[in-house]
């Protein structure tokens, strides 16, 4: 569930859908998926997992939205450089959590219900 936000970032950018990464660098891209591919996947492999069911719905929704720009310039303020922040601090535990609480956020936001 953690990194959902995250690695749809990751993954939009990969398929060159308008993403928070769109604004991303590529130190900040490697940070967070040597993040993502190191300290979730050992420490939570479950999350990485629960990514591929939630993501996919988080981007269709927020990119079906006439606003949906502004979303992703928010994200990326807010999530991609608030979570760099925290994992260049070391605090990585923390670092996760804020990822999975944005998620959780977005999902009760915009009303996005995975099963």
């Amino acid at each position: 569930m953690v990194l959902s936000p995250v690695r749809m970032v990751l993954k939009d950018r990969d398929h060159g859908a308008i993403s928070p990464c769109r604004w991303c660098s590529n130190s900040e891209i490697y940070i967070l998926r040597k993040f993502r591919d190191s300290y979730v996947k050992e420490f939570h492999p479950e999350d990485v997992k629960t990514y591929y069911r939630t993501a996919p719905q988080i981007v269709k929704t927020i990119s079906s939205m006439p606003n949906s720009t502004s979303i992703y310039e928010k994200m990326y303020s807010e999530l991609v450089l608030g979570t760099i922040h925290l994992i260049k601090k070391s605090q990585l535990e923390k670092a996760y959590s804020f990822c999975k609480e944005y998620e959780e956020n977005l999902m009760r936001v915009y009303r996005i219900d995975v099963l």
